[in-house]
């Protein structure tokens, strides 16, 4: 976990002394060493996540989708303390979008409550592979909300749709077994998960 020292006011400063250009080195190394332990906090956690996705695809069972559920929240809880690094043109704000955009149009990537066959997990005619090039070029393609990669696109394959008013959607493991296009449902969390970390 998050784990960075104040700053020491002597560190930064020309022979002790309190001057002002010592100040912001000083303020500049400790903000630099906070974000670098941020983001060394978020990849940890999107590591992990990206394990336990591994693990109940080679091993497809309700208790392993239950502990890769877990990993996600586990894994989002770093990732929204880099929230705070944005916004000033650093690294991040150049691949947020494909990280954590939201909200999804679910139905771009599978199927919903009012329509079994869409997306592209149901659509092999038009998305005959599912790559990493496949979803990362379809990403925000039509709009803010045509979201296939990230966060809440791994959520959405893990949850599924979300219909209940007391808590998450409720996806049944058999979706990934047995399910219509249950390979490229597989095949589409694998990608998503690796680029995600």
């Amino acid at each position: 976990m998050l784990s960075v020292s104040p700053p020491s006011r002597a560190s930064g400063t020309e022979s002790g002394g309190d001057t002002a250009d010592g100040l912001k080195r000083i303020i500049v190394r400790h903000y630099a060493t906070l974000v670098h332990a941020t983001y060394d906090d978020a990849l940890v956690g999107a590591r992990k996540l990206g394990s336990e996705v591994e693990t109940f695809l080679t091993k497809l069972s309700e208790s392993g989708l239950k502990r890769v559920r877990q990993a996600w929240v586990d894994a989002r809880r770093p990732y929204l303390q880099t929230e705070a690094c944005r916004f000033y043109d650093g690294p991040i704000d150049a691949v947020e979008g494909f990280i954590n955009a939201w909200p999804i149009d679910e139905n771009l990537i599978d199927y919903v409550a009012d329509d079994a066959r869409a997306g592209i997990i149901n659509e092999p005619e038009k998305y005959p592979a599912i790559t990493a090039e496949l979803i990362t070029a379809l990403n925000e393609q039509r709009g803010e909300r045509s979201i296939t990669t990230g966060f809440h696109a791994i959520e959405f394959l893990l949850w599924g749709q979300d219909q209940s008013v007391n808590g998450p959607g409720s996806r049944s493991a058999n979706d990934d077994v047995n399910g219509d296009n249950a390979t490229r449902r597989r095949t589409y969390l694998r990608v998503a998960r690796r680029q995600a970390g």
